[in-house]
């Protein structure tokens, strides 16, 4: 009796582990997002960008989102989502960094299209991952993950807003949040679920049938 009660406070204490593990880095992706969007108009000011110039820097980002889209999956079906998770939470935050350090319109386009890249990484295998908490649960936690990254978006921009107000440049205030979220994927990544990559079926083409002669006369 003791040695079940045992088991089931150690399995508890795992699944509790797994859950704030997740909560840790979705946050990571919610305050990081928040925090560049937040600087949008300082760096349009920056660099002297009108609307349809800045609408076009942008598109940089979802370039990098959907060209790395084929490449996540094939990652997730060789590598466990919690090395490709580490390896894109790292990405996300280096590059929020860079961001902050463009000074031109090359050089932000290109760090947004790795933003872009970087955030397919990390969002698609933190999704994997919280699949995997959640078949720990025995109900349904899935909200509580998107509350979390609604959550860390509201304290990303009221960051963001305080950086602002006090003029703290966008390269300083970019460069103390990537420090921080590096930090946050360190603590937490090590606690997550580790899953074995699921390699994906190839699949075989079979030519086109000839067409055939009908039946014998």
């Amino acid at each position: 009796m003791q040695l079940d009660n045992a088991n089931s406070n150690i399995g508890l204490t795992y699944t509790k582990t797994a859950q704030n593990c997740q909560h840790g880095l979705l946050f990571l992706s919610g305050f990081g997002y928040a925090s560049w969007a937040s600087r949008i108009p300082t760096i349009q000011g920056k660099l002297h960008l009108n609307e349809a110039q800045l609408g076009g820097i942008l598109f940089a980002m979802p370039i990098g989102l959907l060209v790395t889209l084929p490449i996540t999956g094939q990652l997730l079906s060789k590598y466990s989502s919690r090395r490709i998770m580490f390896f894109g939470g790292l990405f996300f935050s280096v590059v929020l960094a860079f961001i902050g350090f463009s000074e031109s319109v090359w050089q932000l386009c290109l760090a947004l299209f790795c933003f872009g890249v970087s955030r397919n990484l990390f969002n698609i295998s933190t999704n994997a991952q919280a699949v995997a908490v959640q078949a720990l649960y025995n109900r349904s936690i899935m909200a509580n993950f998107h509350g979390i990254w609604s959550l860390a978006g509201f304290a990303g921009a009221a960051c963001g807003y305080f950086m602002v107000y006090h003029n703290i440049s966008t390269a300083l205030h970019l460069l103390w949040v990537s420090i921080a979220l590096i930090a946050i994927s360190v603590w937490f990544i090590k606690s997550t679920i580790y899953e074995a990559p699921v390699p994906q079926p190839k699949r075989s083409f079979s030519p086109c049938p000839r067409n055939r002669s009908s039946s014998s006369r």
